[in-house]
């Protein structure tokens, strides 16, 4: 094959053909259709299809495994999205010189129902070789941004329950309006006072 391969580089002079060959192994005692060993030749061949240094595979469950998990990912990156599936990791990114926390960097990992936990290696060629990588893309940005505007709230929170404090010290009731967001604090100050139909403390 290797011969082969050096025959056609000659051939094709200033043009760039590569040699790509998928091999299963068959014998009489394996009760495998020659359609059915065509097919895992083809799935052997497939997994290298994008690798430069590689020109034969021999077929193995390992590779069909990776080619279906390749086949799912294409088709259900939709659904994995709208269901949460992705997960995303923050690792922290820190300064050599000054040992200071610089940025964050999101990592994705996709836990599947089916195939448990995937890395990147499993799923991003996947998204990239059929035109969908910009979906991940774009959830993970959107993601980033609704965790820091809730780090935003909830931080900002701890800041006005520490001056709400103050009031209740003071012996002031005090009554917070949600204007319909759905963050209304009513339930966290029972004790408050009484509140008139504008949401306006009484």
């Amino acid at each position: 094959m290797e011969k082969a391969r050096a025959e056609i580089k000659d051939i094709s002079e200033e043009m760039l053909l590569e040699m790509r060959v998928g091999v299963f192994e068959w014998d009489d005692k394996q009760s495998i259709q020659p359609i059915v060993a065509l097919d895992f030749a083809k799935i052997a061949c497939d997994s290298i299809k994008n690798k430069i240094t590689a020109s034969v595979q021999y077929y193995s469950k390992e590779i069909h495994k990776q080619l279906e998990i390749y086949e799912y990912v294409s088709s259900h990156i939709d659904v994995a999205l709208e269901y949460h599936w992705i997960k995303l990791y923050y690792q922290p990114v820190v300064r050599t010189l000054s040992k200071e926390l610089c940025s964050m960097e999101a990592l994705a990992r996709w836990v599947d129902l089916i195939y448990g936990f995937l890395n990147p290696g499993q799923f991003i060629s996947a998204l990239e070789d059929s035109g969908q990588i910009y979906k991940l893309d774009t959830y993970i940005v959107r993601e980033t941004c609704r965790l820091m505007r809730e780090r935003i709230l909830f931080d900002n929170g701890l800041c006005m329950q520490a001056e709400i404090q103050k009031f209740h010290d003071a012996g002031y009731p005090v009554w917070m309006d949600d204007f319909g967001s759905g963050y209304g604090q009513e339930n966290r100050h029972p004790d408050s006072g009484r509140r008139r139909g504008d949401g306006r403390a009484v």
